[in-house]
């Protein structure tokens, strides 16, 4: 039996997710990505347009030394030059040298 809304009248905060309109646009290369890079299979992350590769380093480390010679060796592109490690902008320019 439900009596009612507990949270009526309470001052409740809204989570609102980053767009993902980006690495929408990139599933098949994103999930790849995902996998080679940091082992994570589609529906073990969530990913955003604002997301970044320190966003899957250690706990508070923020090294993304391992990631970047990774992707480098994997992808044959340098991506650290990408500010902050943005994994919708590591994808763009991923896809593109693939195209070339």
């Amino acid at each position: 039996m439900v009596r009612g809304n507990p949270y009526t009248g309470k001052n409740i905060k809204t989570i609102t997710l980053a767009p993902t309109k980006h690495v929408a646009s990139l599933t098949d290369l994103s999930d790849t990505f995902m996998k080679n890079i940091l082992g994570l299979d589609p529906g073990d992350y969530l990913i955003t347009d604002e997301s970044r590769l320190s966003d899957f380093t250690a706990f508070g480390s923020g090294d993304k030394s391992r990631l970047l010679d990774k992707i480098k060796k994997i992808y044959k592109i340098d991506v650290s030059d990408v500010s902050k490690g943005n994994l919708s902008e590591i994808f763009k320019k991923i896809n593109h040298a693939q195209k070339d």
